[in-house]
């Protein structure tokens, strides 16, 4: 049974597409100006990641392979085998395209991330309008266009907007279809299968739709042959990797980002330095191991050197915890934001504001410390993340009354997936896999709240009248 709110409005909007079409040009807006202001250069869209997506592109165009060129002691720890198992193809197949093309030039590679991040939007409304309602497909629409997160990684040379896009795309053919034919499942695990090619984590997501899609089409066909279309890439992958590292994995990612980064931040509270210092000193032992014993020792190094921290210190462990999903779900753009405004405000290629100053109190004290701009900018975006996570809690709850469970309880899921996974890096760019079911969760809560106190306003306006002719 195909389930769906009632309407709430009075009727469909006069002009809806006029209305996503202004929707779609101030989205296009906001992320065009920076365009203005970095100029497409790699001193402004480039982070330590992009260099390595640009390395692994240009290797894979001159017939090298899927290999980096190592530059340094830090690319020999994160990936010490000949060939590349850190991360998958899909965003350097991305760009080795487009630089074929176009040449090695960063404007194309940024438009037509733009236009992705768009084509996202235009997703997040139709499935918003199937979902609840024309008005709350705009607001859905708006919450996503004026994102801070998708608007600086639009302008970055990074896989983020490429991968929301997949994500989306994948949510959007479960659910807007809920019945899919066989062909419709192929396709639609195709989608989810790209996507694990950009990034692997994307594979947990594919269990997740094939139960939603179990529930409503009530056969085992279309459920079955999406996963098995889903998990297809990452079993190819995981065999490849296993054979070159002798461990089954569709990345390395997991235990670098576990026994380093996080035991860096445990071993900076408990030694009194600050996170690069622990986090060079784990490193220059994990080295030290992988060297004398080669890289089939390199999990086991890894785990060497932070095991000790995560579990000696359960307390700064949970700690950290607290204050990764702080930083996720309210921190705002800060590594970037000031980088692709370079001309307007930084004035230089490092980030204005420190990654370091994580959690809440960490934020106001940090902000206080700058000038008015910097200041408001940042809080403008934790109040923003603050308010689309209020209003989405109230949009899934008012879906799980109204018949909607197994859409609100799939939405819920997927942050929570996604959350959890991204705990150990906590950055907040992380979000950006899930705004989309975010703000769709959030358009709800925001409508239905404004048409209660709406209701409430009326009510009370119509007692006062009759009150008044009484008298």
């Amino acid at each position: 049974m195909t389930t769906r709110l009632p309407r709430q409005s009075k009727g469909p909007l006069r002009t809806p597409q006029l209305a996503l079409l202004l929707l779609i040009g101030v989205a296009l807006l906001v992320r065009i100006v920076p365009c203005f202001y970095h100029h497409f250069d790699s001193q402004y869209v480039f982070s330590p990641d992009s260099a390595l997506y640009v390395d692994l592109a240009e290797n894979m165009l001159t017939g090298r392979g899927f290999v980096r060129t190592p530059s340094s002691p830090y690319d020999l720890l994160e990936n010490p085998w000949s060939k590349e198992v850190f991360r998958t193809p899909g965003y350097p197949l991305f760009l080795a395209g487009l630089f074929m093309l176009f040449g090695k030039v960063f404007s194309a590679v940024i438009v037509l991330q733009i236009l992705i991040d768009i084509a996202t939007l235009f997703l997040i409304y139709r499935l918003t309008e199937k979902l609840l309602s024309q008005h709350e497909a705009l607001i859905a629409g708006a919450l996503f266009a004026l994102s801070p997160t998708h608007i600086v990684q639009a302008n970055m040379i990074m896989s983020d907007i490429l991968f929301a896009f997949l994500v989306m795309a994948t949510i959007f053919g479960a659910v807007y279809i809920q019945k899919p034919s066989a062909r419709h499942a192929i396709a639609i695990g195709s989608l989810c299968a790209l996507a694990s090619v950009v990034r692997p984590v994307a594979f947990l997501l594919a269990p997740l739709l094939a139960l939603y899609i179990l529930y409503h089409s009530r056969r085992a066909l279309p459920p079955a042959l999406f996963l098995f279309i889903a998990l297809t890439f990452p079993t190819a992958w995981s065999l490849r990797n296993e054979k070159i590292t002798g461990s089954f994995s569709a990345g390395s990612a997991l235990d670098f980002n576990l026994y380093l980064l996080t035991a860096a931040k445990i071993k900076s509270h408990v030694d009194g330095i600050t996170r690069n210092e622990a986090f060079d000193s784990l490193f220059y032992q994990a080295r030290q191991r992988v060297e004398r014993r080669g890289p089939a020792a390199w999990s086991e190094a890894l785990r060497g050197v932070g095991t000790t921290y995560l579990t000696r210190y359960p307390g700064l462990l949970m700690q950290e915890t607290v204050l990764s999903l702080t930083e996720m779900m309210l921190a705002g753009e800060r590594r970037h934001l000031f980088r692709i405004f370079g001309d307007l405000h930084a004035g230089s290629a490092e980030p204005s504001i420190s990654e370091s100053s994580r959690g809440f109190v960490a934020f106001i004290s940090h902000a206080f410390s700058k000038d008015a701009l910097e200041f408001s900018v940042i809080a403008l975006q934790v109040i923003f993340g603050a308010a689309v996570w209020f209003f989405a809690l109230i949009g899934g709850i008012r879906m799980w009354q109204h018949n909607q469970r197994p859409e609100a309880l799939l939405f819920f899921c997927i942050i929570g997936y996604f959350l959890a996974v991204s705990l150990m890096v906590a950055s907040a760019r992380m979000r950006v896999p899930f705004t989309g079911v975010l703000v769709i969760l959030a358009a709800h809560g925001m409508y239905v709240s404004i048409s209660s106190l709406g209701r409430s306003n009326r009510a009370n306006s119509s007692q006062g009248q009759l009150d008044t002719r009484t008298q």
